[in-house]
């Protein structure tokens, strides 16, 4: 969903008034550390897609609270067995 063109104005101007001294060249420790993230949860996401077969955390913890306790204790145990 694209902003009208003076919604985005405004939003670099305040982008540009409270950034203060930072340097261009210092938003790559920001965007980096963001990708990174964006990376980890990805990777979180399809490896709980996997486990959870086809079935989606929200639709298992609505469905049955218990169910969704016990995997998450399950996989604690497995984790802490690993190390």
């Amino acid at each position: 969903m694209a902003l009208p063109a003076d919604k985005q104005a405004l939003i670099w101007k305040t982008l540009n008034e409270t950034r203060g001294k930072i340097e261009p060249s210092e938003y790559k420790n920001y965007i980096f550390g963001l990708m990174f993230y964006k990376f980890l949860s990805e990777k979180a996401q399809t490896w709980l897609d996997s486990q959870l077969r086809g079935e989606t955390w929200s639709s298992v913890w609505e469905q049955n609270p218990e169910k969704a306790a016990a995997f998450y204790a399950n996989q604690v145990r497995v984790c802490d067995s690993t190390r």
